[in-house]
């Protein structure tokens, strides 16, 4: 019992050695890494932003003249880029066609309905969620009671339903 309790107290100490490596800091990296940065700044100072100004009031086409973006999202890429020291270039661009335009590099950024769209999908993919949470005591409870077959039926039904559900 006691050589358990040393190899316990070993291994646990071993892990804090690995978690608490990582705490310590170097003034000089995060000074380079300024420096750094601030070149970078002064070289791309226009940070070129694609939106699909039709989703008011998030971002819209002004009505008085008819090409200037306004909206809560432009305004807020506005205060991100003057915070960084960087000027912002809206480009209207049809929403299927932003991330194309990401990819591609003709624009930096995107700022439109993305963050609704990933809100909605994991939504949607939490009961998927939720079947692998209340698989989980079942396969327990079953297995340690040497149910072999009702742990393959419970993986078997979750297995269906989750394809079912992601078609």
């Amino acid at each position: 019992m006691k050589r358990f309790s040393k190899v316990v107290v070993a291994g646990a100490l071993a892990a804090s050695m690995i978690l608490f490596a990582g705490c310590g800091g170097n003034d000089n990296a995060d000074a380079n890494k300024d420096a750094n940065a601030g070149a970078e700044n002064q070289e791309s100072t226009v940070l070129k932003v694609g939106t699909n100004a039709e989703f008011a009031p998030f971002e819209y086409v002004n009505e008085e003249d008819g090409t200037t973006i306004e909206g809560f999202d432009i305004d807020l890429i506005n205060a991100i880029a003057a915070d960084q020291g960087m000027t912002v270039e809206v480009e209207n661009l049809e929403f299927d066609g932003l991330i194309m335009a990401l990819q591609n590099g003709s624009i930096d950024a995107a700022i439109a309905g993305m963050s609704i769209v990933s809100r909605v999908t994991m939504f949607a993919s939490s009961a998927l969620i939720g079947f692998g949470q209340g698989f989980q005591p079942v396969c327990g409870f079953n297995y340690g009671a040497k149910l072999y077959h009702r742990v393959r039926e419970g993986f078997v039904f979750c297995v269906k339903y989750a394809t079912i559900f992601l078609i």
